[in-house]
């Protein structure tokens, strides 16, 4: 049984002079661990199992496909029991005595997402004054990036008209090469299963519920979105009536609120230096339907403003992670929202989540000068490249392909600085950027879905 804490602040019940300590004995109320990194160690300190029919609930996520070792520990002779869950309570395996003396360890290879360990006494007819539960990781494995089962970007779209708004936002993010996962979930825990190692949660418009349904959700879900922030994720939201302001207030994470409706009215670029309007002309139309908002935080850093200075596309830190706000709600869009959007949420592909990026990535060589290399697209594929830049210069970046592929262009720390699609000759892609010196990735995929044929392309780099 682990201490209960509210606020930061533990809270006991007295019972005749004895200290009760709050429950942790369901999935519901596990204790939260945090994400399990490359080579980290979590631990759980000072656990009891009091009375002998308790158990222990913990849970954590994993970052990377790796090998984790899960093992209980303490002192004297206590006879512990560990199981292992996956994020749908399935159990994938259990153990008794393999640990020191009689206490347990799992050992094997987790693929990232949710995981819950459950602890309890073997035959459950003694308590356990005092034990630990350590959980540490290994190296990543394979070659594929951190994506998790439900993709680096999630779109939760519980009340969203999948005919009109969401499917043009579909289409744009499929357009774009960008990958995601769709949910509906309207509870605390399937919102927290589908969030497991994900980096992006895209909130669109919610048009098919009423704003204080939607305060409601955001209540219920507020300590799931809380951590999301907390962990460093990446919120994009997006508003027009009744949107993600509405949860992400019912979640009590901001105060702000959609204000005027400004469809059809000309919006201005209030900094073109920052990365949400590159590609975006200094001013445009926002299309039917387009907000600004009121009440935004003084320390929000205002990207795109009306005529009358109102944000209507945002940013601002929240907890260790980012809320991106846009007034949009993609019923109709042009090509200058459509970046805009495209631009929010591809800083999170590939690899949100990890570190250093655990696939295998093939080194080209450097400009100034020219390199050519011939490779092959296969379903799903997703192909890493490295250059180095020895000298300040423009560089281009160009797939020649009779297929259709998508190119990515990262800094050395993994930062997204530019993505096309079909902006080279016929399908092929083309990015032209000024590059300073230093080390860049470069991934290029495909624009169909996983299911698409085999074809070459060829990716050439000059500068």
């Amino acid at each position: 049984m682990n201490r209960y804490l509210v606020l930061g602040l533990a809270v006991v019940v007295v019972f005749g002079g004895a200290i009760v300590w709050g429950a942790n004995d369901t999935f519901d109320t596990a204790d939260d661990l945090g994400t399990l990194g490359e080579h980290g160690t979590l631990r759980a300190e000072d656990y009891s199992i009091s009375p002998p029919s308790d158990v222990d609930f913990v849970k954590f996520y994993v970052s990377c496909r790796m090998e984790v070792t899960i093992e209980t520990m303490g002192v004297g002779d206590a006879d512990t029991v560990i199981e292992l869950y996956d994020s749908s309570y399935d159990l994938i395996e259990e153990d008794d005595d393999s640990g020191s003396g009689y206490y347990s360890l799992i050992q094997m290879t987790l693929d990232p997402g949710l995981y819950y360990v459950k602890v309890f006494e073997y035959g459950q007819n003694d308590e356990i004054s005092n034990y630990d539960i350590v959980i540490s990781g290994g190296a990543c494995l394979g070659s594929e990036p951190v994506t998790t089962g439900t993709g680096a970007v999630v779109a939760w779209i519980p009340y969203s008209d999948r005919d009109e708004e969401w499917a043009h936002m579909r289409e744009v993010l499929n357009r774009a090469g960008i990958r995601f996962a769709e949910i509906t979930a309207t509870d605390r825990d399937s919102l927290e299963r589908a969030l497991a190692g994900a980096g992006c949660l895209i909130i669109p418009e919610q048009e098919e519920a009423e704003e204080d349904e939607l305060e409601d959700l955001g209540y219920a879900c507020r300590w799931v979105l809380r951590d999301f922030l907390d962990m460093g994720g990446l919120i994009v939201g997006l508003s027009y009536a009744r949107g993600a302001d509405d949860i992400l207030r019912g979640a009590r994470i901001v105060d702000f609120d959609d204000a005027e409706n400004i469809t059809n009215e000309t919006v201005y670029v209030a900094d073109p230096a920052d990365p949400l309007v590159r590609g975006v002309d200094s001013s445009f139309t926002g299309r039917d339907g387009a907000t600004d908002f009121v009440g935004v935080d003084s320390r929000a850093h205002v990207v795109v403003e009306d005529a009358d200075g109102d944000p209507v596309v945002f940013w601002e830190e929240v907890e260790e992670g980012k809320l991106i706000m846009i007034g949009f709600d993609f019923y109709e869009y042009n090509d200058a929202m459509a970046t805009i959007l495209v631009n929010a949420v591809a800083g999170t592909v590939p690899c949100p989540t990890c570190t250093s990026c655990p696939v295998t990535i093939q080194a080209l060589g450097s400009v100034p000068g020219r390199i050519s290399i011939t490779a092959t697209m296969e379903p799903g594929d997703l192909d890493f490249w490295s250059f180095t830049v020895s000298s300040s210069t423009y560089v281009s970046i160009e797939t020649i392909t009779d297929g259709d592929t998508v190119i990515y262009l990262y800094d050395e720390n993994w930062n997204f600085l530019a993505a096309d699609d079909d902006s080279g000759s016929g399908t092929g892609s083309l990015i032209e950027e000024y590059l300073d010196r230093g080390t860049y990735y470069v991934l290029v995929l495909d624009f169909g879905t996983p299911e698409s044929y085999d074809y070459r392309y060829r990716l050439e780099i000059e500068g």
